[in-house]
């Protein structure tokens, strides 16, 4: 009788680890992010090269759109990771836009930066424009290999 209640026991021991672990991960992950919560984190654009950082992060969105809806909530979570490194600003009339976010890389003042559209991540090294790449899948991309596209 004893040896039944040992498997039995040990069964439900390890389920109700398992179901409990499950669940913290699942609420952390669905935890809902909102831009206000970042407040301390938000810059205006007239300070984009102002932070005393040799390398951060600027993600660029607008509330009205769709795209950066979909993806805020990724955004923020890698925001979460790495607060130290991320800026957020909202799309304001003073941000200018281009077909050619290519001619931008290099430039070290906002008013020689211009956005392809929302969403866009910046990428600022060296207070230099590194990186200026727009949409939900090439920031979501480039968020997902973040670790390995920050040089130490």
């Amino acid at each position: 009788m004893k040896k039944i209640y040992t498997p039995l026991f040990l069964a439900l021991l390890i389920s109700s680890c398992s179901i409990g672990t499950i669940k913290e991960s699942k609420t952390q992950k669905n935890q809902v992010r909102d831009y206000d919560d970042y407040f301390d984190l938000h810059l205006e654009w007239k300070n984009l090269f102002s932070p005393a950082k040799s390398l951060y992060f600027v993600y660029i969105y607008s509330i009205s759109c769709q795209h950066c809806e979909r993806i805020k909530q990724d955004v923020l979570s890698v925001m979460d990771e790495h607060k130290e490194m991320f800026y957020l600003t909202e799309y304001a009339t003073e941000i200018k836009t281009t077909n050619n976010v290519s001619e931008t890389i290099g430039k070290e003042t906002n008013e020689d930066v211009y956005i392809l559209g929302t969403p866009t991540l910046l990428e600022i090294s060296d207070h230099r424009l590194s990186l200026n790449i727009a949409g939900e899948k090439e920031i979501l991309s480039y968020l997902e290999l973040l670790p390995h596209n920050i040089c130490d």
